[in-house]
């Protein structure tokens, strides 16, 4: 399975990235910033991406709507990773962007069974209800 994982703290990437290629089922992928991760991924075809919350040139937000607006990208499984407990809150608010939210620092065993749980087809997105009355 191709993963990336997006994440501004150099350690934590690699860390994460290290102890998922030791399980020998991931070949992994680093990126520290969003716009590093726009460029590269198109062409990766990864199966799915690790995004920090908050990224320093982007929110995690902004980068999942950026990848999913792509072509190449639209079905990548993307799971949010935060330090912060209000993770919930904003990844309710992505229309479905996300297939999992996990607080840092992140267990690894609920990592891979997050990762397991992307290989299976995503289940379809939530399109953004139109507000106001139809005109005929």
């Amino acid at each position: 399975m191709r993963i990336a994982v997006v994440d501004d703290h150099r350690d934590s990437a690699e860390l994460l990235a290290a102890v998922l290629e030791q399980h020998g089922e991931y070949e992994v992928h680093v990126f520290f910033d969003g716009a590093s991760a726009l460029a590269a991924l198109p062409a990766l075809h990864a199966d799915a991406a690790i995004l920090d919350f908050e990224l320093p040139d982007m929110s995690g937000q902004a980068l999942a709507r950026e990848l999913h607006a792509r072509p190449d990208c639209v079905a990548l499984a993307l799971i949010a990773l935060s330090g912060s407990s209000d993770i919930a809150e904003g990844v309710e608010s992505l229309d479905g962007d996300f297939r999992v939210e996990l607080l840092k620092p992140v267990n690894i065993a609920a990592l891979r069974r997050a990762l397991e749980a992307c290989r299976a087809p995503a289940p379809p997105r939530r399109r953004p209800r139109a507000t106001g009355a139809l005109s005929r």
